[in-house]
């Protein structure tokens, strides 16, 4: 059985083209043109794209989906169903989502993969893979780090130089830098300096200051740009692959210039502004207490330059979505705020919005930023990430004339708050196919977890 999509304006990477993309089964089968006529008997569902882009399907490597924090007794709010659903009705058809080993529960990494595994166990409604995050580092992490990557697929790690009950020492995270290089992977990094951050909220407290305005204020952007020197000298001595997730600010970006790590942002990062912080309006405040948080507006043009000039490889979102009555924990005390915001299923049409249509980026750079380079980072490619024969047909027609609003209120998120509220997007994902087939607006759990290769990174 085939599938034809017809008339797309294909975003390729050297090019984009006019052209058919035959489906046979769950792959890319042939590209070129007036493939109806070359297919016509084995064709039976054909797809007009009338001239709109035609896009790889989004990867967003950076979801935090059913996240427990143990320490207030809740959970994200959405979990692999909600989240995956929502993903995919923005055009996102794979995930890679954060699996955290739980040092108080001495967890291995197995015990922590089956743990994640079974959350998503028939929920997820789109493709997905699984990083781990390390918080013991001992002899026996050497061999657990073997069997994820030989036997879960797993190639990337991630480790925290913040938060007391995540992060490990210096010496800790070279010791696991020089295991992950042996074994092909890839370290990924919360990089803001734990200590800095841990004196900064003691003396804001002590000093009464309890809203979520001190959030921003206990997390400055000297701490990111402490915990990037420190990573960029400890990939320089280990060689291994490091990645720095959710870069905030462009004064971090510049003390990673000349080093060998590589960086992703956000959209939250690239649109909004600290200025939220100032809302007496605690419900409105508090949603955006994220970290690192949301940075001054002067911050944001170097994260787009560093964008169009690839810099910064990858756009993800850190989805990871409380409820406003889970926010209000923190009413009396803005450390007890849940950390984390949703964004998953805006992604797309919000870089398309504000940096293609803004003349920002150009469509290649989109494309790259959201599919090609993290499937590359990330040990998926070409499986995913490319409009090639032989990748999966997983794939987004984009109709760039197509005007609408954000609005929480029809998101497909189980949070019941946005970050744009009210914000207007020009362009929108029409049709979305996972794998050969096409996403309906209540897709059923059909996604499939992805076993990762070691990082495709150009020397």
């Amino acid at each position: 059985m085939y599938t034809l999509i017809k008339n797309g304006k294909l975003v390729l990477p050297t090019e984009i083209k006019i052209a058919d993309i035959l489906i046979k089964d769950e792959k890319i089968f042939d590209i070129g043109s007036n493939l109806y006529e070359k297919y016509r008997e084995q064709i039976s569902n054909t797809f007009d794209a009338d001239k709109h882009f035609v896009i790889p399907g989004g990867i967003d490597v950076h979801t935090h989906m059913q996240l427990p924090l143990p320490h207030f007794g809740i959970e994200a709010s959405d979990d692999f169903s909600s989240g995956t659903l929502a993903a995919l009705q923005g055009g996102t058809t794979t995930i890679i989502d954060f699996a955290n080993q739980s040092r108080t529960e001495n967890d291995s990494l197995t015990k922590t993969f089956e743990k994640w595994q079974q959350k998503a166990l028939g929920k997820v409604h789109c493709d997905y893979g699984l990083h781990l995050s390390v918080t013991i580092v001992n002899e026996q992490t050497k061999h657990e780090v073997k069997k994820a990557v030989r036997d879960f697929g797993i190639t990337s790690f991630k480790t925290f130089l913040a938060y007391p009950a995540m992060k490990i020492s210096e010496e800790e995270m070279l010791s696991l830098m020089h295991t992950v290089r042996d074994y092909g992977g890839i370290l990924t990094v919360h990089a803001e300096d734990g200590k800095l951050i841990e004196e900064k909220t003691q003396a804001l407290l002590a000093a009464g200051k309890i809203s979520p305005a001190s959030h921003p204020l206990s997390h400055p952007i000297i701490a990111e740009i402490n915990a990037i020197h420190t990573m960029a000298r400890l990939q320089a001595e280990s060689n291994c692959p490091t990645y720095i997730v959710h870069l905030s600010s462009s004064s971090a970006l510049t003390a990673g210039e000349n080093t060998g790590l590589l960086f992703e942002t956000c959209p939250q990062y690239l649109l909004l502004n600290d200025s939220v912080y100032s809302s007496s309006d605690f419900d409105v405040a508090s949603r955006f207490v994220m970290s690192p948080p949301l940075r001054p507006a002067s911050e944001q043009s170097g994260l787009w330059q560093g964008l169009a000039n690839g810099r910064i490889s990858v756009v993800a979102t850190d989805h990871c979505p409380f409820l406003l009555s889970q926010k209000r924990l923190g009413l009396h005390d803005f450390t007890k705020i849940p950390n984390g915001a949703p964004g998953v299923e805006q992604r797309m049409e919000l870089l398309y919005t504000y940096g293609v249509k803004s003349g920002r980026i150009d469509m290649q750079t989109f494309v790259a930023i959201t599919a090609t380079n993290p499937a590359k980072i990330f040990g998926l490619y070409p499986q995913k990430g490319a409009i090639a024969i032989d990748s999966d047909a997983d794939l987004v027609i984009f109709d760039p004339t197509q005007t609408h609003t954000i609005h929480a209120a029809t998101q497909h998120t189980r949070c019941d708050h946005s970050l744009y509220e009210g914000l207007p997007l020009q362009g929108k994902c029409t049709h979305i196919f996972l794998r050969g087939k096409k996403v309906s607006s209540n897709a059923k759990a059909t996604g499939r977890y992805l076993k990762r290769s070691s990082p495709l990174l150009s020397k």
